[in-house]
């Protein structure tokens, strides 16, 4: 997706409220990609991980089974969110389109790159839940970051996502099995 096609999206939205399905209909076979992304940063906010958790699956599954068009439920594409906000994180993602085809993008996709990007997501999922302070931010960004390496079609960037993913993963794991441990031996 260019920067071009964000910004066009940004001004062509509605003033008040939008919801996903407009931005499915609007932005046809990358849709998938960039309400992960949109999720994912969501995901990072403390209070907001646990739900993004459960809305981040559909899609997920959507990329590996390699659809193009969004996978959500009716009723979640339906829910309107206020424009302002989405804006200002797609005015945000077009700037990382614009400034990663200017710096970045040394290598293109490769095949089966969407797939991959719907398991590591689905892995990812579950760290969004973790009771720990903080656990979140990685995961999300992972997921956002793992996202928009799809939508750029960009190995590079999909592989330092993954990386930051596995990261991520073992951090979380490690915290939930000392806490356990620690509550283990507390007993």
């Amino acid at each position: 997706m260019t920067s071009e096609e964000l910004n066009c999206l940004v001004e062509e939205m509605p003033r008040e409220r939008v919801s996903l399905s407009w931005i499915s209909e609007h932005i046809r076979g990358r849709s998938t990609e960039l309400v992960l992304a949109i999720l994912g940063l969501i995901g990072m906010l403390p209070g907001a991980s646990g739900p993004v958790a459960f809305l981040i699956l559909p899609p997920a599954i959507g990329l590996i089974l390699a659809r193009r068009e969004l996978s959500l439920p009716t009723r979640i594409k339906s829910i309107e969110l206020p424009s302002k906000p989405m804006r200002r994180i797609l005015g945000t993602a077009a700037f990382a389109s614009t400034w990663w085809d200017k710096h970045g993008k040394l290598l293109g996709a490769f095949p089966g790159m969407r797939r991959l990007a719907g398991i590591l997501i689905l892995m990812l999922a579950p760290m969004l839940i973790v009771p720990v302070p903080l656990s979140n931010v990685l995961p999300g960004f992972a997921v956002a970051t793992l996202a928009f390496a799809c939508l750029e079609r960009d190995a590079l960037l999909f592989f330092a996502a993954a990386g930051a993913g596995f990261v991520s993963v073992a951090i979380n794991l490690l915290a939930v099995f000392s806490i356990g441990g620690a509550i283990l031996h507390a007993l």
